[in-house]
């Protein structure tokens, strides 16, 4: 249920014209499967897990991308830039209390502490999709860009879920 909630509140709240904004392009690396088989993605510094966004359907122009990141630094970094090609916009958003209300909110950055972990999840923080150029399929997957503060953007694989195949 609380899935599903987050799609209706995706599909809601952005009915709003500061999302008609440019896209910030990005460099995108290449970045490789770890081998194991379990669809986890190393980089350098970072582990990025579960990545996955909910299927669209034709009237939905917004969507959200979750993950576990792990910091396998020894350094403190920063999440401070998505990219995306399945939308027009990418931003690094939350969930926050605001009045009684639960309200999605812009983030500047994503703190990540060197040897720890980030989760990002529905009601919480999240990549939001905004302007989606097409809907998005169950079974499908697209790349997904991170720009850090100190080090290299990587580059991972987001499958595309419907809501009652996750977790």
């Amino acid at each position: 249920m609380r899935n599903l909630l987050f799609l209706t509140l995706c599909s809601f709240v952005f009915i709003v014209p500061q999302y008609a904004q440019a896209i910030s392009p990005l460099a995108v690396l290449a970045d490789e499967d770890d081998g194991n088989g379990d669809g986890d993605q190393k980089a350098d510094a970072y582990s990025i897990a579960d990545a996955y966004a909910y299927a669209t359907t034709s009237v939905q122009t917004n969507g959200a991308v979750f993950f576990e990141l792990s910091n396998i630094n020894a350094q403190d970094d920063r999440i401070v830039s998505a990219h995306a090609d399945v939308s027009e916009k990418v931003e690094l958003h939350t969930h926050e209390m605001d009045g009684g209300i639960m309200m999605m909110r812009e983030v500047e950055a994503y703190e990540l502490p060197a040897g720890q972990g980030l989760s990002l999840e529905p009601m919480g923080y999240h990549i939001m999709l905004i302007g989606l150029k097409a809907p998005l399929k169950a079974g499908e997957s697209f790349p997904l860009t991170l720009g850090f503060e100190k080090h290299q953007s990587i580059t991972f694989k987001v499958q595309i879920k419907n809501p009652g195949d996750v977790h």
